[in-house]
């Protein structure tokens, strides 16, 4: 649950769970909170609150998400060195965490044991003309008494000025784990699930990128001869024509410490199709009919592998595991005679 202040201030902000974290402005000013309807990140419309020049200028729009909140701002002039800030607290006996993947965990230790509580996402940042980077980053500095940090987003430089959007997730800890992407210029990164997109593909920052992807349907105890069909759904920000494919996983692997050093084995491609629209709907007909037959389960356990079929050109940033701009959907049609 998050709840909004109607005046955000250097002291009131904006509190997910109570208990876990709360954020709020750098400024010794108040910002009075407005309901609003817009076009969030990816262009749907929600209903939004949203504190009006509340980021050095900037109009800072949140709405509640499936993890907690997100936070959007509206670029109205560049930021100064590139940046923008703001003030979070933390409950008692907990702490910030750097990690690999680029994002902030909150951890708490509990009977000798640290659970990760809460994330706090790297910035995603869209210019004017519908381009998009993920080559920003987020750190944090603890304040001398309390618990209270100063976290600084830094931004591409190149999209930072006005007519840019920037996306920020403020979460509690995922409980699902559906997928895993493997890096290959970061080989050992644990964690890797928390992240809320994938880069898929080649690029500058990650090297090649591919996505593990594992679902739970058979559960359900469909025959596998009434699937008539099943797809896979996920959101590419970027709109990248690409050729990529689906390899079934033939071993086991773990969300939290699978990594591109484990050099899963994979079979031959069950799909393959070039992708150029946002939303790519991937046919795994076959692999269900597949996962159904098998009794044992293992088969739909070791799931999918999501790759470039070159990986020596572009990439693509999907919004991969609990995204909450775009939920990730299997759809199958079942013949219910």
């Amino acid at each position: 649950k998050s709840y909004y202040p109607k005046k955000l201030t250097k002291n009131l902000g904006i509190k997910l769970q109570k208990n876990i974290y709360q954020f709020g402005v750098v400024s010794d000013e108040f910002f009075a909170a407005e309901l609003t309807d817009r076009a969030n990140f990816i262009g749907d419309s929600r209903s939004m609150i949203v504190y009006r020049e509340a980021i050095s200028g900037s109009d800072m729009y949140v709405y509640p998400s499936t993890l907690g909140t997100n936070v959007e701002i509206e670029i109205k002039q560049p930021f100064a060195k590139n940046r923008f800030q703001i003030w979070l607290e933390i409950g008692e006996g907990m702490s910030i965490v750097k990690q690999p993947g680029g994002y902030l965990t909150i951890e708490q230790q509990v009977d000798g044991e640290v659970n990760t509580v809460g994330v706090i996402q790297k910035p995603l940042v869209k210019s004017a003309e519908g381009d998009y980077s993920y080559n920003c980053s987020v750190r944090s500095v603890k304040k001398e008494e309390g618990n209270r940090y100063t976290v600084t987003f830094s931004l591409d430089e190149l999209f930072n000025k006005a007519g840019s959007s920037v996306f920020v997730a403020f979460e509690i800890r995922r409980e699902k784990l559906p997928d895993n992407c493997l890096y290959s210029k970061q080989p050992t990164l644990t964690h890797a699930y928390l992240n809320n997109y994938s880069v898929i593909g080649n690029s500058s920052q990650y090297g090649i990128g591919r996505l593990m992807l594992r679902y739970m349907l058979t559960p359900f105890g469909l025959d596998p001869r009434t699937v008539n069909s099943a797809t896979y759904e996920v959101f590419a920000l970027t709109n990248e024509e690409a050729e990529i494919e689906l390899l079934p996983v033939l071993e086991d692997w773990c969300s939290i410490t699978g990594n591109w050093n484990n050099h899963y084995e994979t079979g031959e491609r069950v799909f393959s199709a070039k992708m150029q629209e946002h939303i790519w709907s991937l046919d795994i007909t076959e692999t269900v009919r597949t996962w159904y037959s098998d009794s044992s389960g293992q088969l739909e356990h070791n799931g999918l592998q999501l790759k470039y079929v070159n990986e020596d050109v572009n990439c693509s940033i999907l919004l991969s595991n609990d995204n909450s701009l775009y939920m990730n959907v299997i759809v199958i049609n079942i013949d219910s005679k």
